[in-house]
């Protein structure tokens, strides 16, 4: 049997015996410290073991970069951001990602109980992010104070004010005409 070289006071949350990563066959685990991936060989057998700290997954707003993404034809798979590195996998069972997205998110929170707020690790962008689902085609959208802010259609980046016709976004780069 292969050693999954858990700490003393780290516990199996987890555990998924069916994954893929890319092309391979993979056992995941879950543990209150890790994410704990084990490549299998030939026949089944496990063949590596891989570590991966909870507290090395990138930060935004307090909860970990996990989130549950889709392949096509409704398949999804669950994608996790490190500071180096991503790792993606597909798992078996009706939504089984967001299980996991779930349990990861909770995990993390335990392990660092001042991830609710903002801290330093925190990543922090110029812009606030597009929710899901609306377009970013529209270049004007409500700050919350009835005045209109332009909206970048390449990033969804607020735009500088401005009185010019051509305006460029300072997060991408993109320039664009405006109407004013």
């Amino acid at each position: 049997m292969i050693s999954y070289n858990l700490d003393e006071d780290e516990i199996v949350l987890m555990q998924e015996e069916h994954a893929s990563w890319g092309s391979k066959n993979v056992r995941l685990l879950l543990t209150n410290k890790s994410i704990i991936q084990v490549t299998k060989g030939m026949f089944g057998k496990d063949k590596f073991v891989n570590k991966y700290p909870l507290m090395d997954l990138r930060v935004f707003n307090g909860k970990p970069n996990v989130r549950v993404g889709k392949l096509g034809l409704g398949q999804s798979q669950l994608e996790l951001y490190f500071q180096k590195h991503e790792k993606f996998y597909r798992l078996r069972g009706v939504f089984t990602e967001k299980k996991w997205a779930d349990a990861i998110e909770k995990a993390y929170a335990e392990l660092n109980p001042g991830s609710s707020s903002t801290t330093e690790k925190t990543s922090k962008l110029p812009f606030k992010l597009p929710k899901i689902g609306f377009s970013t085609k529209k270049e004007l959208a409500s700050n919350g104070d009835g005045v209109r802010v332009l909206k970048c259609r390449n990033c969804g980046a607020d735009l500088p004010p401005t009185t010019e016709k051509e305006v460029t976004c300072e997060y991408c780069g993109s320039s664009f005409t405006v109407d004013l």
